[in-house]
């Protein structure tokens, strides 16, 4: 494959984009909106770059679709069409991982630490010294081993005593101190005081942190910043209300935004982000496309080439 002809189909990046790849050979480029699409774009072009493709892939020529972030849910409804017509599916990562990863070292050291109780005294003009909390003897648990939990997973060692994970397979990785599946996490959940999920959603993951997880946690920090689909709402909430969770830091939920009136708004231990632990930068989305662009024009297997079979 040596794609030549790519659809860009997001303004976001759109203007930044064209700047940045104006040097690269054998490269025509077409902007054109999702709402402006014809059929002549969609037959013209034998890639394409956006965040939603609004058509089914064997519809058109593309035969390389690259996802302007990380997650390719929008992508799962056409699993047929992209095998049956061997298209390639590549996503943006670069430095998401880390920003994700700085997400949770400040969520739970800032929890730890009382910051959100500082600050409620701070407004009250009062001078008060809380508790003397620390990370450095707590057990942390990341359910999701792969390339952003295992970053998770190296920018916390400084902060706690243990850095286990779970995942499908158990399969051991350097970063993790011990890995285990997630059916069988033997004593890892009962002894973990901070519990974070980076998994994606997958048919296979939905609600597959719930019941299972929670009930064997003891008042256990929780982080998401994987997909809210992953995780047992209702679980959750029963785990808060119960002590098995002192506190939920969230960054994703099963439907967002957040209705108002939502449970979590006004849960006194939930903590509530807008999904901004990883947002796509725009340089990461040129980074990334180049990578993968080089890798497919070499015969090579693109750096991130998304399994068809796996959905991740």
């Amino acid at each position: 494959m040596y794609p030549t002809k790519l659809l860009v189909t997001d303004e976001y990046f759109a203007d930044y984009f064209a700047a940045e790849v104006g040097h690269v050979q054998d490269l025509e480029v077409r902007y054109v909106p999702n709402d402006e699409l014809s059929d002549d774009d969609v037959q013209w072009a034998d890639s394409w770059l956006g965040f939603r493709f609004p058509l089914r892939p064997n519809e058109t020529a593309i035969r390389w679709f690259h996802s302007a972030t990380d997650g390719i849910e929008h992508m799962h409804p056409y699993y047929d069409d992209l095998r049956e017509t061997g298209a390639v599916l590549t996503n943006t990562v670069a430095s998401m991982p880390h920003r994700m990863a700085e997400y949770v070292v400040a969520g739970v050291l800032g929890y730890v630490r009382e910051f959100p109780q500082y600050q409620e005294l701070q407004h009250g003009g009062e001078w008060k010294r809380l508790g003397n909390g620390t990370a450095q003897h707590m057990n942390m648990v990341v359910i999701g081993t792969g390339h952003i939990g295992s970053v998770i997973a190296k920018l916390m060692r400084p902060f706690v005593a243990r850095v286990d994970g779970l995942s499908r397979s158990g399969s051991a990785r350097e970063e993790f101190d011990t890995v285990r599946p997630l059916s069988d996490p033997g004593e890892l959940l009962r002894e973990a005081n901070i519990v974070v999920t980076v998994l994606p959603h997958t048919d296979a993951s939905v609600n597959i942190v719930g019941e299972n997880v929670f009930s064997q946690l003891q008042d256990a920090i929780f982080v998401n910043v994987g997909r809210g689909s992953t995780v047992d709402d209702d679980a959750l909430r029963t785990a808060l209300d119960g002590g098995q969770v002192r506190h939920a830091i969230l960054d994703v939920f099963p439907e967002e935004p957040l209705q108002n009136g939502d449970w979590h708004w006004d849960h006194p231990q939930v903590t509530v982000t807008p999904h901004i632990s990883g947002l796509t930068r725009r340089d990461d989305i040129v980074v990334d496309f180049l990578a993968n662009l080089q890798a497919l024009r070499a015969g090579t297997k693109p750096p991130n080439l998304i399994n068809l079979d796996g959905w991740y």
